[in-house]
């Protein structure tokens, strides 16, 4: 099995100490063999990837937001939520900012787990050129949420967890191979509230100011970068299931 990656996807580095187990390349053409590849990169080059008869862990029904968030109710950050197409934001600009405003900010993330921006604070003042940039792409609107810190987690759906690293801090990046140890009981409660299709996902978790937990979201491990993850583990669990 070897792995084959986007050349700017973090799991280049992760995986070079690691090359007799899974060998990983940069170049990638539609002529190459990919049978026995496992793909690590964007959710384009994934669904080429897929095409071509590679392996990847990408549950994308599972991974859009309004399937995976009515398992876990309470537990998001942002459970009071709902979802519409972006284009319908200019017209309930009011509404959107009376029920879920702050400072005149809503926070807006694709409902689809493909990505095609990233979660976001969005300013009123921005709100009709959002809504015609994105048109019909159902988007999650909820309030601002103030955050302590961001954790990473590779879990596997049997309940194991394979990695963990922190994200953010403080709004500052800080990318350590560590977490507070109640964080992993609260990991494992969340993976026993939903079944999916993939062996492995990742899920990212936030700490609040009063110290408390919430899921931030799921991804799939072939879109997700590792940050300060310890890769061994993941490795050997990719090796020896597919």
């Amino acid at each position: 099995m070897k792995i084959v990656l986007e050349q700017r996807d973090q799991w280049n580095e992760l995986f070079r100490p690691f090359s007799q187990v899974l060998h990983h390349s940069f170049a990638w053409t539609e002529e190459r063999q990919l049978d026995k590849h496992f793909a690590i990169g964007s959710f384009a080059f994934i669904q080429k990837c897929l095409r071509a008869g590679a392996a990847a862990y990408c549950d994308k029904e599972f991974l859009t937001w309004s399937n995976y968030a009515p398992h876990f109710k309470e537990e998001l950050l942002n459970s009071d939520y709902i979802i519409l197409p972006a284009c319908e934001i200019p017209r309930l600009k009011f509404q959107f900012l009376g029920q879920f405003g702050k400072e005149c900010q809503i926070f807006v993330r694709p409902n689809e787990a493909t990505k095609v921006f990233d979660g976001m604070l969005l300013d009123i003042e921005k709100f009709q050129y959002f809504g015609s940039l994105y048109e019909s792409t159902l988007v999650v609107i909820a309030r601002p949420q103030k955050i302590l810190g961001e954790w990473r987690f590779v879990v596997e759906k049997s309940g194991e967890i394979l990695g963990y690293s922190s994200y953010r801090y403080q709004g500052e990046f800080v990318r350590v191979a560590s977490c507070p140890p109640a964080m992993i009981n609260y990991v494992k409660s969340l993976i026993e509230m939903a079944k999916w299709t993939d062996p492995v996902i990742t899920m990212d978790i936030a700490q609040l100011p009063d110290m408390s937990f919430k899921l931030i979201e799921c991804n799939a491990l072939s879109t997700s970068g590792l940050y300060a993850c310890e890769p061994e583990k993941i490795v050997e669990y990719i090796k020896n299931i597919s």
